[in-house]
């Protein structure tokens, strides 16, 4: 499913150029925008390098222009109030958010902020913060990186082969393979990094991608929200509902015991698609008060319960603003027929 909305989001950016934003969203009715983005960095990253493209700080800043001339960013407080219902989102606005954690959002992107305005929300995975560890998929990057830039004995290959047929296609490249690898076979990238002598440890150490302690400390004083955004970022539709629950839980009350953070706000790490009602139900139950606001990446979606958001991957392509927001819009007006602009949750 996912692989045909981007198939086909990309026919639809051909006609996207002459759009007149301003008409599409009144169309909709969906007034309120939800980008977010994972980082933005004018240097080459290698742990996201194989992953998704990154937004250099000219692009970024285009991209905050062009929300600006359509939308009024709003900060938490006022999200809160449209999830409650006290407040409808009549007037255009988008609220800006960014996944990962990455140390980027200090050194980068919190400066263009407070320069432009904007109030943002940042997502941290709580076995990531000072960089602790690293995310299985960073580690499909690095790996990818070795394999490309530096040459590997035959005898490596065979192993690297052995170790992968066990869990993957093996008519795929070892490339293909190591990035298709899941959450539940992250085991294998450490034996595949012993064998290309690729130290994570030491690649932690040295780069630091992820937000420390005191930065998150630093952006909280300057007035950003801090949010959940899991332990370890697997991908919730693969985990039990206990799993799921713990997950999130545990990444809200490591917030809260080390910042002392009021505001529960949940990012799922990669998508809620397959999250089931009794997921909902159980975070924002009084009783349990886990989250308060949730976030999922669908794209311009309706959702039943009121205090979940869906939002707009910004950093999916390499395309400028314009053109992946007018096409999220034409995309929703064309399935409105059919539809299929509401999660059904079971």
């Amino acid at each position: 499913m996912y692989k045909f909305k981007k198939e086909f989001l990309t026919f639809l950016n051909i006609f996207s150029n002459n759009l007149n934003l301003d008409l599409l969203i009144r169309a909709t009715g969906q007034n309120l925008f939800l980008p977010f983005y994972h980082t933005v960095s004018n240097q080459e990253l290698i742990h996201i390098k194989h992953l998704y493209p990154v937004r250099d700080e000219k692009r970024f800043k285009e991209d905050l222009h062009f929300l600006l001339k359509h939308f009024k960013p709003i900060a938490v407080d006022e999200l809160s109030e449209i999830a409650s219902g006290e407040k409808s989102a009549d007037e255009n606005s988008f609220f800006l958010s960014f996944d990962d954690g990455l140390s980027e959002i200090y050194d980068v992107i919190a400066p263009i902020l407070k320069e432009m305005g904007i109030p943002a929300a940042f997502f941290v995975n709580s076995s990531f913060v000072d960089n602790k560890e690293l995310f299985y998929r960073f580690k499909c990057s690095i790996l990818v990186e070795s394999i490309q830039s530096k040459p590997t004995s035959e005898a490596v290959q065979a192993k690297i082969d052995e170790v992968l047929v066990k869990h993957s296609n093996s008519t795929q490249s070892p490339v293909q393979r190591i990035l298709a690898i899941k959450y539940d076979q992250k085991g294998v990238l450490d034996e595949i990094g012993a064998l290309l002598e690729v130290d994570f440890a030491e690649y932690l150490n040295s780069n630091k991608p992820y937000l420390t302690t005191q930065q998150i400390e630093g952006l909280i004083e300057d007035g950003f929200v801090i949010g959940a955004h899991s332990e370890d970022h697997p991908e919730y539709s693969c985990l039990s509902l206990e799993e799921q629950l713990s997950q999130t839980q545990c990444s809200m009350q490591f917030l809260n015991e080390k910042f002392k953070i009021d505001s529960k706000l949940f990012s799922f790490p990669f998508t809620d698609y397959g999250v089931s009602k009794d997921f909902f139900r159980n975070i924002f139950d009084t009783g349990n008060n886990i989250a308060d606001i949730s976030f999922g990446s669908a794209g311009l979606k309706k959702e039943s319960f009121s205090n979940h958001f869906h939002r707009v991957a910004m950093d999916s392509s390499n395309l400028p603003a314009e053109k992946i927001i007018a096409t999220e819009y034409l995309y929703y007006l064309l399935k409105a027929p059919f539809g299929k602009n509401s999660i059904a949750r079971t």
